[in-house]
């Protein structure tokens, strides 16, 4: 499993907002084709995952590439000199050779910027989000072999925009009123459908941009105007299908085979442009584990205590910053040795909520931080009085907000081999023997944590 996994899944829906896409003739036995890049990554039982070309047409083509990270921010206007077959396109070449990127991504569109291998590159870091109102449409498709309707519009609207439990109140929450779901003809939430597509349900992996065109065409044709939507949500349930949903990282689109408040939340974080929470287990050379060394291996999904993890929990405090969720004053990088006091991350305050010391750079420039955050009982964030993650501060590795990849929860009680104790509990010390980083709590309170970092450490 890779250190900085992406992840996402969306389909085709951004049609009308693509940018215009040409076929432009290179040489005889190849041609190059212009578009939209996304980087989609299957919600499932496998690490499924898959570079895409979305022309101005509608035309998705998978670009046949063994790359194991994003190429490029994902909304980017790329060409690529290749062959096209079907809904494959197999490049000329090497990446550097074959494909080029014409032009960043519009506004809204790419969490981040990457290159091949799960490697980040710093990006500019986001400022809070304004007070906004992502208008999304949810669309109920069904399908030529399968026209059943297993729950109903109402339903629908309720998981996504109106419970107390729903998608809706879960960005509310976590963005502390900053950020939250609504639809354009009716203000609780707009769902269209059942659809049936001219499609059958098998193959869900390779045919759902069709899907989304479908739903779409079919909504348009019923009288409704799609222009103005930040967001669309495509609701099924595919039989065989073994992905409970997907999305486009940094996009505007989701697919859902699964129609619950947590599938719903993380896809649309994939939309907004986080990628997995997942969790890093590493070892010495003779195989004991540790918080941190040379030989670590990640595991998707892994984080228990986010949505982009394992549990419909509250984003950590690095997921908090890369979609934008959290004050200005919220996040201090530590350069000095002190002793700094953490509030809750659920808490709505202006208080200092992730903390964060730099473990690697390029040329001046930091890669990688490791990310601090608290937590308390609090709405989506349910704990039991003694769970450790309220009575010790999370750790995390992860990239510069401005840049996407998952983020990795460390171990810091090495000792066990669940990450449900992972937070360094009070009088716990962490110590990164490569960068001479050191991290202490000193304290856990019902409002505030307090830890020590220290630099320059040899033990």
């Amino acid at each position: 499993m890779r250190q900085n996994q992406w992840i996402t899944v969306t389909a085709v829906t951004l049609l009308a907002t693509l940018p215009a896409s040409t076929l432009v003739a290179a040489r005889p036995e190849s041609s190059a084709f212009e578009g939209t890049y996304w980087f989609a990554h299957f919600d499932g039982p496998d690490d499924r995952h898959e570079h895409l070309l979305v022309t101005a047409d509608g035309r998705s083509m998978r670009i046949d590439l063994a790359d194991d990270g994003p190429l490029f921010a994902p909304g980017s206007l790329v060409r690529v000199h290749g062959k096209a077959s079907e809904a494959s396109l197999r490049p000329d070449g090497p990446a550097a050779n074959s494909l080029e990127v014409l032009q960043a991504p519009r506004k809204g569109g790419g969490g981040g910027s990457g290159s091949g291998g799960g490697t980040t590159t710093p990006a500019p870091e986001p400022g809070p989000i304004p007070v906004t109102v992502r208008k999304t449409a949810v669309f109920l498709i069904n399908f030529q072999n399968d026209a059943s309707q297993p729950y109903s519009a109402g339903f629908a609207r309720s998981v996504v925009f109106t419970d107390p439990g729903s998608a809706n109140a879960f960005y509310q929450e976590n963005s502390k009123g900053l950020l939250s779901l609504g639809g354009l003809e009716d203000a609780t939430g707009d769902v269209f459908g059942w659809y049936t597509i001219p499609y059958g349900y098998q193959n869900c992996y390779t045919t759902y941009t069709s899907w989304a065109k479908a739903a779409k065409d079919a909504a348009v044709a019923q009288g409704h105007s799609l222009a103005g939507y930040d967001q669309f949500v495509y609701a099924f349930k595919a039989q065989g299908c073994p992905y409970s949903g997907w999305s486009f990282v940094g996009g505007s689109e989701a697919w859902i085979n699964s129609l619950t408040p947590f599938t719903a939340a993380h896809e649309i974080g994939h939309s907004l442009g986080a990628y997995h929470a997942n969790t890093y287990s590493c070892t010495t050379n003779s195989g004991q584990r540790v918080s941190i060394s040379a030989s670590c291996t990640s595991k998707e999904y892994g984080d228990p205590y986010d949505v982009m993890g394992a549990t419909f929990r509250h984003f950590n405090a690095y997921h908090k910053g890369q979609l934008r969720l959290l004050a200005a004053n919220s996040t201090m990088t530590v350069t000095a040795e002190g002793t700094y006091t953490l509030a809750p991350i659920e808490f709505a305050t202006n208080g200092l909520q992730s903390l964060r010391v730099a473990r690697e750079s390029v040329q001046g420039a930091v890669t990688s931080y490791y990310y601090m955050d608290y937590r308390q009982s609090f709405g989506f964030d349910q704990f039991v009085s003694t769970d450790p993650a309220t009575r010790g501060v999370s750790v995390r590795l992860a990239p510069p907000y401005g840049s996407g990849a998952a983020s990795q929860l460390l171990d810091m009680t090495p000792a066990t081999t669940t990450f449900n104790d992972a937070s360094l509990g009070v009088g716990a010390r962490f110590f990164d023997a490569a960068t001479g980083v050191a991290i202490t709590t000193l304290e856990a309170a019902p409002d505030h944590a307090t830890v020590q970092v220290q630099f320059g450490q040899r033990s």
